[in-house]
């Protein structure tokens, strides 16, 4: 058999196993491992609420009424988090902060020129709580295909 026979059956076997073989080391990797905590899952949602806020009272813009009602909202529930012990019981709250920071991000996507701070802080948010909604069991929906 000839050299280049044997190594282009090396190569065909290498290219069948080798991405077998990293599904394998990343399934491993997460052995043993659990999911988030609740005190992590309330960690979270404190860091979305405490740089919403500091966004908003630094951005010198005049925040509407309805904003302001859904930070504070969401400030309180993220204080009442801490003292959760269950994913099952974080679920109605996790559901009222995503209420929250809808109302907030379809009223201040109106507003022309918004602060870069103010749009770092929403755009850590809607990445944030879907990992969050996740972790306590909730649905999250796909996102509706474009037309």
């Amino acid at each position: 058999m000839k050299f280049s026979v044997i190594l282009r059956a090396i190569k065909s076997s290498l290219r069948k196993w080798i991405p077998t073989a990293g599904v394998c080391v990343a399934l491993a990797a997460c052995a043993g491992q659990s999911g988030p905590t609740p005190a992590q899952v309330a960690n979270d949602v404190q860091i979305i609420s405490t740089s919403l806020t500091s966004a908003l009272a630094t951005s010198g813009l005049n925040v509407p009424p309805q904003v302001t009602a859904a930070v504070m909202d969401l400030n309180a529930v993220a204080k009442s988090l801490s003292g959760s012990e269950s994913m099952n019981s974080m679920q109605p709250l996790i559901v009222r902060i995503s209420d929250d920071l809808n109302v907030v991000i379809a009223t201040l996507d109106g507003i022309p020129g918004l602060p870069p701070t103010v749009a770092k802080a929403l755009a850590a948010a809607e990445v944030i709580l879907p990992v969050v909604e996740t972790a306590v069991g909730l649905v999250v929906p796909a996102p509706a295909p474009a037309a």
